[in-house]
């Protein structure tokens, strides 16, 4: 494993559970950004699943910025009841906070917090047509483990899927 980047202690830090909500018009307006879409409805019912299953010992939220106005997020939730693997369901950078690393930021804290919570990995999930986050998952050596179609607000998504060992299993 390439050696991660050092974030500074204030870069990005833990959100509470309960800010699950707050996170929809934030995470909406950069995926209207990206795909052209209005999805803050879905992402609300989405974000609502998440907080209903919220596990501790598994699951995460981490933060930049406020949590008034964060511009960088990732939400990592377990995949299913008694589950044993974690993903990343959300990883969302404003776009007025690109490219100043502030996702390779977030996804290497989150890389962190996987291996503090003991887990055995860590999987990402992102649109197929997004290089950038594909080039960051590559360079903070994530490797693709499968193509997947991920139904959400009522249409499939192309996706690609990378996965990181915390562990030597």
């Amino acid at each position: 494993m390439p050696p991660l980047p050092v974030a500074a202690s204030d870069s990005c830090r833990p959100f509470p559970a309960s800010f699950l909500a707050a996170l929809a018009p934030p995470l909406a307006r950069c995926i209207r950004t990206d795909l052209d879409e209005d999805l803050e409805a879905a992402l609300e019912q989405e974000l609502g699943r998440i907080a209903a299953t919220f596990d501790a010992e598994r699951d995460f939220i981490l933060g930049h910025g406020p949590e008034a106005a964060p511009d960088g997020f990732l939400i990592a939730a377990h995949d299913e009841p008694g589950g044993t693997e974690t993903s990343v369901v959300f990883w969302s950078v404003a776009p007025g906070a690109r490219g100043r690393g502030l996702g390779k930021t977030l996804l290497c804290e989150a890389f962190r917090e996987a291996a503090r919570l003991g887990l055995p990995s860590l999987r990402v999930r992102c649109l197929a047509s997004s290089a950038s986050a594909a080039r960051v998952l590559w360079e903070c050596g994530f490797r693709v483990v499968a193509l997947a179609s991920w139904p959400f607000a009522g249409r499939h998504r192309e996706c690609v899927v990378f996965e990181q060992r915390l562990t030597g299993d």
